[in-house]
């Protein structure tokens, strides 16, 4: 996905949107059943190598639980609530929120104390601009994503899904 304002763009690696939606997809599923890879693949139409390298790291960061028994799969770990698109975006994306400027303007305009107040200001706005937008992703819980009324419990069979 692309974030865009004007001529900004902000690429949003694939794998956030894969991991919310497996979260989302072992949240709904009947009796909480466990999943497994190939299901949730085939349901999301992803690929199946790419989509266990994000259930593995979801795994070691405490969102799914993982059961390699024959009638196992992937579960949720905790309860939608705690989930937060944060959590996942760390768990699988490596973006970091942080700012580390390079110092270009003096390379072109040199020591100058405008310059250093102006790389400042450039460095703190980006940093806060990064820091509210984490911010954002934090307060979004996967349970804000589902409808209010559908059955926590577990209502749909996503292995019935496939063709």
């Amino acid at each position: 996905q692309d974030i865009s304002q004007g001529d900004v763009r902000m690429k949003i690696n694939k794998s956030i949107e894969q991991g919310i939606f497996v979260v989302i997809m072992l949240e709904l599923e009947k009796d909480h059943k466990p999943l497994k890879c190939p299901t949730l693949s085939e349901n999301l139409g992803v690929s199946t190598t790419y989509l266990q390298k994000i259930l593995h790291r979801m795994v070691s960061a405490g969102i799914v639980h993982s059961n390699a028994s024959k009638d196992g799969g992937y579960t949720i770990a905790k309860p939608a609530s705690q989930i937060t698109i944060a959590d996942i975006m760390d768990a699988v994306d490596e973006t970091i929120f942080d700012f580390d400027s390079e110092r270009l303007a003096r390379n072109l305009f040199g020591d100058d104390p405008h310059v250093a107040k102006a790389e400042l200001k450039v460095s703190d706005c980006i940093g806060k601009s990064l820091a509210a937008m984490r911010g954002e992703l934090a307060a979004v819980t996967i349970e804000n994503l589902l409808q209010e009324d559908r059955d926590r419990n577990g209502s749909i069979e996503w292995e019935s899904r496939i063709e």
